[in-house]
């Protein structure tokens, strides 16, 4: 009798996977491009991964890199495991969907190389960047070091333990378009001998501006100081493995460059590491050295997270280097018509090998929010706007679904604003 009603439950558990198999295998029909170099212009190619997108006929998005739609299928399997759920919660929820999730850990482990013992599913980037910088376990006068290019969030954590604890935060100014070796130089010479964390985006929201993870990760490492790093940006778009980038702590959300749906993400720790981290929720002693301890949240849906298989499917199906090169050659694409208006300057320039994703524009005479008004007012254009300390500027960022006509419909709209100023 025993054996039958667990094996019942496992039953459930595989069946709350496979359910709604038939939309997860939707864009199965899509080839995989043979080359992805060179499938980047290829727009057939992209008009058929376009069609597993849904978009709204008034509304043109141009701010990707602040949340990128779900595939169809994705959105469809997460509706309908909220359905399921809801047909019998506290049995559905947790006996079968919670035990799912095991499924979905190794999942997101095997994106990331890492292993499963070392994976947390989180609920966004923020969620993991503010448990590590939070909860690693410090004593006043301790340092967390990052710099001026980082993510608020980052910010507001550090300055909360300073606050609270007299951990000192120390952001070190380094440019949006710096060259590697200013990155290295400038953040190994903060360093002191009360440093415990160097936090750091792989890819930053502001320019793109890509960090030297390896190198970094080679300097910390002979000090032996951990290295933090934020993938947000990076994740689904570029070589990501933990393996590679051999970073003891990492995190990211799956709702930008992967597709993924909206409230889900990772943060993985090495095993040394693990003990030395307070939960952001407060977790049985028992779970002290286990990454469980950082998920440990409550009650909370499980559609999200459990949609994320279907996700990470779609994107391996097309594969991060097609999409990586379809995001350059987009953005290339239209910085070089952008810089050829009279009055718009292309912050970095169309030739910027040290950035990725995003562009940053300037208009003479208008200011970064009446640039956000116009595109809106004029073209129903979404774009959004960054205000570092040394400048402010709009961001533009397309998706690899972004469609010809759109980057013709964004150039002529800021020919338009251009000739008004």
């Amino acid at each position: 009798m025993d054996f039958s009603r667990r094996d019942f439950l496992g039953a459930m558990a595989l069946a709350t996977l496979r359910i709604g198999a038939s939309g997860e295998t939707k864009f199965a029909s899509i080839q995989p491009p043979a080359n992805p170099i060179a499938a980047a212009e290829d727009e057939d190619y992209w008009a058929m991964v376009r069609e597993s997108f849904e978009f709204s006929p008034d509304l043109v998005m141009f701010n990707h890199a602040g949340l990128s739609p779900t595939p169809k299928a994705v959105r469809l399997r997460e509706v309908e495991l909220a359905a399921r759920a809801n047909t019998g919660p506290s049995y559905v929820v947790w006996r079968t969907q919670r035990a799912a999730l095991k499924e979905i850990r190794q999942k997101v482990a095997d994106l990331l190389d890492t292993p499963a013992e070392q994976t947390a599913l989180m609920m966004n980037a923020t969620h993991g960047l503010q448990t590590i910088i939070s909860g690693l376990k410090m004593q006043p006068g301790d340092e967390i070091l990052t710099t001026s290019q980082d993510y608020p969030r980052t910010f507001s954590a550090m300055e909360q333990r300073e606050r609270r604890e007299g951990i000192r935060s120390r952001i070190i100014p380094i440019s949006a378009f710096a060259e590697p070796d200013e990155i290295i130089t400038k953040i190994v010479a903060a360093l002191t001998e009360r440093t415990k964390l160097v936090v750091v985006c792989r890819i930053t929201y502001i320019s793109g501006l890509i960090f030297p993870i390896q190198r970094l990760q080679a300097e910390l490492s002979r000090r032996k100081i951990p290295l933090f790093v934020d993938g947000a940006h990076s994740l689904g778009v570029e070589d990501d493995r933990l393996s590679t980038l051999g970073v003891p702590l990492y995190c990211s959300c799956f709702h930008k460059w992967l597709n993924g749906p909206l409230g889900t993400g990772v943060l993985t720790v090495r095993p040394n590491l693990i003990p030395e981290i307070w939960p952001l929720q407060p977790a049985d002693q028992s779970l002290d050295p286990f990454i469980e301890k950082f998920e440990n949240v409550g009650s909370e849906p499980h559609a999200r997270l459990l949609s994320l298989a279907t996700a990470i499917d779609f994107h391996h199906h097309i594969g991060w280097e097609a999409k990586a090169s379809r995001l350059e050659y987009l953005r290339r694409r239209w910085v070089a018509e952008a810089q050829e208006i009279p009055g718009v300057t292309v912050l970095g320039g169309a030739d910027q090998k040290t950035t990725r994703l995003v562009g940053l524009i300037q208009v003479k005479g208008k200011s970064h929010l009446e640039v956000i008004r116009s595109f809106w007012e004029k073209a129903r254009i979404h774009t959004t706007s960054m205000q570092p300390p040394e400048f402010t500027a709009t961001r533009i960022s397309p998706n690899i679904f972004t469609s010809p006509a759109e980057i013709d419909l964004l150039i002529r709209t800021l020919r338009s604003i251009a000739q008004e100023a």
